[in-house]
């Protein structure tokens, strides 16, 4: 025997649903919309500070673009040493393996990580840079790795 399930969402009735898999699919639906709704409020939000920050962002991807690890770690530290840790960290030691230049790699995409930002501590425009220096160092990872 199926049973009808009502939906109210927000004080509407969004739909009437006879099984678990439609009203589970009904739900999925409705946070999918809101996610792409958060997602698109944050992207128009975040321009402002991308262009804010032109300048330092190729700044980044010229020395992504020609420097070694080691110096493009040497340059992030000095210019954008990651301020939002409790302690000062130490740069990552780069060596002369690939594995140790893997591991420089994973520390430096911990250290620069915006989960690790509080963006209400350190404002949204580092929050937005600390992202564009993960994405930096994801990239140089994925091409070490061979991706």
């Amino acid at each position: 025997m199926l049973k009808s399930h009502l939906i109210v969402f927000d004080g509407v009735c969004v739909c009437v649903l006879t099984r678990y898999g439609d009203m589970a699919e009904a739900i999925q639906d409705i946070r999918d919309r809101e996610q792409a709704e958060e997602d698109e409020k944050w992207m128009n939000q975040r321009k402002k500070y991308l262009d804010s920050l032109a300048g330092e962002l190729e700044e980044l991807r010229r020395h992504e673009a020609g420097d070694t690890l080691q110096e493009l770690l040497d340059f992030l530290f000095v210019a954008h040493p990651p301020v939002h840790l409790a302690s000062q960290p130490t740069k990552p030691d780069v060596g002369d393996t690939h594995n140790s230049r893997m591991r420089a790699l994973q520390k430096a995409v911990t250290l620069y990580h915006p989960d690790r930002v509080s963006r209400e501590k350190h404002g949204t425009r580092y929050f937005v840079l600390m992202e564009e220096i993960t994405k930096c160092l994801n990239r140089m990872y994925n091409i070490a790795k061979g991706l």
